[in-house]
């Protein structure tokens, strides 16, 4: 009975648990390096200028809307008889707008709202000398290519509510544009300040 206590003392002794001590520390991944671009407009100008930014592509998204389902018959019927593909691209980009103009309001109101400190791992790679922020820059890419293609529905096919959902699809485009400028004009002047050295 002795030896097998011993034996149980010593297989402790030997495999002891690790203590709150021993165990090896996660680290929390950091997460930015502390370098910022700075602002140096006013609080209330920036909130003012990012409220209407976000807005603006708010409105651009419902013209698009409405633009989009005024694909009349005529269109329609001609695209899928005589240019099916270009037909389905249209409708891929029918389900790829909503997505792309949701995600670039919310970003708008969030993680890439024009504040007087900006993370330098939110901004794009180069800075903010030529672009706006990533969804912003897609947003007005893709609107511009769905205006092209109702251009081009408007003249293989004409149809009156088709040239009003061509001009709607403009004004969408227009609007962010508009928004984009904004976001471009303020963030130009940004200013990159270093990480404080530790």
């Amino acid at each position: 009975m002795n030896n097998e206590n011993e034996k149980n003392v010593e297989t402790e002794t030997e495999n002891p648990e690790p203590t709150t001590h021993d165990r090896p520390k996660k680290q929390k991944k950091q997460k930015y390096s502390g370098a910022y671009w700075y602002l140096q407009q006013a609080d209330e100008d920036l909130t003012r200028l990012s409220f209407t930014r976000a807005l603006l592509s708010i409105i651009a998204f419902m013209l698009q809307l409405v633009a989009v389902f005024m694909l009349t018959e005529t269109e329609s019927g001609f695209l899928l008889k005589n240019y099916p593909s270009y037909a389905y691209s249209y409708t891929f980009l029918f389900f790829i707008t909503p997505v792309v103009a949701i995600y670039t309001i919310v970003m708008n109101f969030t993680r890439n709202k024009l504040i007087k400190r900006i993370p330098v791992e939110r901004a794009p790679k180069n800075g903010f000398k030529f672009f706006a922020y990533i969804p912003e820059e897609l947003f007005v890419a893709l609107l511009l290519v769905m205006f092209v293609m109702k251009l081009s529905f408007v003249c293989m096919a004409f149809d009156g509510l088709g040239l009003v959902g061509m001009f709607l699809a403009l004004a969408s485009l227009g609007t962010q544009i508009w928004s984009r400028t904004i976001a471009v004009k303020v963030l130009r002047t940004a200013e990159r300040i270093p990480a404080e050295e530790k």
